[in-house]
């Protein structure tokens, strides 16, 4: 595991950042050979694989973009929705919360606006459900809830080993 945080935080940061480039790029090049195989003379069967293996790939392209940007130092802190703060970490939630676990995100309707640094935001809420993941037995649910100008987290329907 990569601390972010600590010493040596930021060449942390700085490799996590290359690594995820270097992969997308990669990944791209995959996708482009998938969608270009995907052609009028091969069966149906086939090009349904392809196009569900060129959006997996896709996937893992978002998700490693995230990461990314996670690992960039934020901007302070700033006015800012904890729904879209949450919502754009969603896929990655479920990601930390490992095979155990499935995260449910509730977000109001409403826009939440308070002052806070998206990405430690985000930064903070990932590790809580990566612990909450660790942990967890297998059918745990762990919702992740905007409300009252705060995120909680909590879990459903196991028990934790903590």
């Amino acid at each position: 595991m990569i601390d972010l945080t600590g010493d040596g935080g930021e060449a942390g940061a700085i490799l996590v950042r290359r690594v995820s480039h270097a992969v997308m790029n990669d990944l791209a090049v995959v996708r482009l050979l998938l969608d270009s195989a995907n052609g009028a003379a091969i069966p149906p069967d086939a090009a349904a694989a392809l196009d569900k293996a060129s959006g997996l790939v896709g996937d893992v392209a978002d998700l490693l973009g995230q990461l990314s940007a996670l690992a960039r130092p934020g901007a302070g802190a700033v006015d800012a929705d904890l729904g879209e703060v949450v919502g754009r970490i969603a896929r990655l939630l479920d990601v930390a919360a490992g095979p155990a676990a499935t995260v449910r995100v509730a977000r109001p309707d409403e826009a939440v606006v308070v002052e806070v640094d998206p990405r430690r935001a985000q930064q903070e809420l990932l590790a809580e459900v990566a612990t909450i993941g660790d942990a967890a037995e297998p059918g745990t649910t762990i919702t992740v809830a905007v409300a009252d100008g705060s995120i909680a987290v909590t879990t459903e329907d196991a028990s934790i080993r903590m």
